[in-house]
C-alpha cells in the first residue's frame, strides 16, 4: 500500500450525527498516554494509535469502507502534540509505519495551519 492510496480526511461530513458529550477524563487520558509514549520514544516525531472514544470534538462519521479511524499524533516544537484523525485500512497495524512514512501521511492529511505549526513533520536525516 502506498501513502497516495490513503484517502484524505473529509473536511466536512454532513451525514455525521452530533457528537455526544464527552466524559471529562477521556481526551485527557489520551493526551496523558501520548505524553508518556513520546517520553519513552524521544527520537520519534509521529505516532499512530487508535481513536479514544469521545476524543474528537467534531463528529467523524463512518470511515470509508474497510477502514477505521486512527489518530496521527505529531510532536510540535515546545512540547505540544497535534492530533489528526485519519482513515486507514483496518488490517494495518498501528506500528506498521516508521516516522518517515508517518511524516508523509501527515503531509498528505494535515491542514495548512497544522503544517505551519509542525514545520519538522519530516524527521531530519542524519
Amino acid at each position: 500500500m502506498k501513502i497516495s492510496d490513503i484517502p484524505e480526511a473529509p473536511a466536512d461530513n454532513a451525514a455525521a450525527a452530533a457528537a455526544p458529550a464527552a466524559p471529562a477524563d477521556m481526551p485527557g487520558a489520551a493526551a496523558d498516554v501520548d505524553h508518556v509514549w513520546f517520553e519513552k520514544n524521544p527520537g520519534r516525531v509521529h505516532r499512530l494509535r487508535d481513536l479514544v472514544p469521545f476524543e474528537s470534538f467534531d463528529p467523524l462519521g463512518v470511515p470509508p469502507l474497510g477502514m477505521s479511524w486512527r489518530i496521527l499524533v505529531t510532536r510540535v516544537p515546545g512540547g505540544g502534540r497535534l492530533r489528526l484523525p485519519v482513515p486507514l485500512p483496518r488490517e494495518l497495524p498501528n506500528d506498521a509505519m516508521d516516522d518517515i512514512q508517518l511524516a508523509r501521511l501527515f503531509d498528505r492529511v494535515a491542514p495548512a495551519d497544522a503544517m505551519k505549526i509542525c514545520r519538522h513533520a519530516l524527521p531530519r536525516k542524519h
